[in-house]
């Protein structure tokens, strides 16, 4: 898988000296099994590692029991989830929460036993309390607080190195104090660019609230937003130009 030994780098354990907020006694219903809804609570628990984005990722070796199914079956469903959406932790493969969930979901909604469904509606909500624990919301506000420091570096920087007075995209005169570094491929999606002066452009605030309304999410976003409204598009090849000399294109 393309990325998978940098993507899995920094990976760790999620759950190693907490556990999510979720009480099963009050969650389990009395036609499930509490032995094997205790199965599934401690497979989200003991599979669940953590990126330094805060994202949630699942080791493979404990999805059979998350989405009640066979390894075999397990194995299968895996092996149709995008490259995108895997990773590695010590030498076992990871899946994406996302991706987790979206094939718990299709399962739910498949010709399955009420009892089946019932199992999954409960991983599905261990699911979620995994996601928002408190441990996966410290690696996020430690990441938030990471991005916030780049930007205000990437902008600085951006501005002496260019000697930049105006907005980049409007032309307007640029208030430096409230100006916006805006990351043209997201940090969420493209976090290896972060700190890359030259994935950004310096615009005003106002500018910089338009943007983020009509969610240009990369370049191309960003360039059909520019010729709606008139702005520079000059930006765009040499962003190509930058792209192109890391073969990211």
């Amino acid at each position: 898988m393309p990325n998978d030994k940098q993507r899995g780098k920094g990976l760790t354990v999620l759950f190693e000296n907490s556990k999510p907020n979720y009480n099963l006694d009050e969650n389990l219903s009395s036609d499930l099994d509490r032995s094997s809804a205790r199965a599934t609570l401690n497979a989200w628990i003991n599979g669940s590692v953590v990126d330094g984005t805060g994202k949630v990722w699942i080791m493979e070796d404990f999805l059979f029991t998350i989405w009640r199914t066979d390894k075999a079956t397990a194995s299968y469903f895996v092996d149709g989830i995008s490259d995108i959406d895997k990773s590695n932790f010590n030498g076992s493969n990871c899946i994406n929460y996302s991706a987790v969930i979206y094939r718990l979901n299709e399962i739910i909604d498949s010709p399955i036993t009420d009892k089946r469904r019932g199992y999954l509606r409960l991983s599905e909500g261990i699911g979620q309390s995994v996601r928002d624990s408190d441990a996966a919301e410290v690696y996020r506000l430690k990441y938030n607080e990471h991005v916030n420091g780049i930007k205000k570096e990437m902008k600085n920087r951006r501005i002496e190195h260019f000697s930049i007075e105006n907005d980049e995209l409007t032309g307007s005169r640029l208030n430096k104090a409230t100006a916006e570094f805006h990351h043209i491929r997201r940090q969420s999606t493209c976090p290896d660019l972060i700190s890359m002066i030259w994935n950004g452009v310096i615009v005003n605030k106002d500018t910089h609230n338009v943007i983020t309304s009509r969610n240009a999410n990369d370049e191309y976003d960003l360039l059909d937003l520019c010729e709606e409204q008139g702005w520079n598009t000059g930006w765009f090849n040499d962003y190509q130009t930058s792209l192109k000399s890391l073969s990211m294109q």
